[in-house]
């Protein structure tokens, strides 16, 4: 599967995703608690995909998305340097985002 974003490409939270899916299977994982908390953080700003990289948390392999969220009152806006919130899987990603 390849990812439905790309650095530079502006997007908003699929909060219908987040709370029917993610939220059902985020139980006992902190990482994705932690990026279903994110997403529902952005609210309905919309962000610039700044970086896409990836990384191991606790051994596990993660795809971590850099945002910069547009609101700069929005609590990811984070002083101008944006948050990364962090996928297990491509489906994950390509499902929590919405193209603008």
């Amino acid at each position: 599967m390849t990812l439905n974003f790309k650095v530079g490409d502006t997007v908003k939270a699929n909060h219908k995703y987040v709370s029917t899916v993610l939220e059902e299977i985020s139980s006992p994982n902190p990482t994705l608690l932690q990026t279903i908390h994110h997403l529902k953080l952005m609210a309905e700003d919309t962000a610039k995909i700044q970086d896409i990289g990836y990384v191991t948390i606790e051994g596990v392999f993660h795809t971590a998305i850099h945002i910069m969220i547009n609101s700069p009152g929005n609590s990811l806006f984070r002083g101008g340097r944006g948050t990364r919130i962090y996928f297990k899987h491509e489906d994950e990603i390509n499902n929590s985002f919405l193209n603008c």
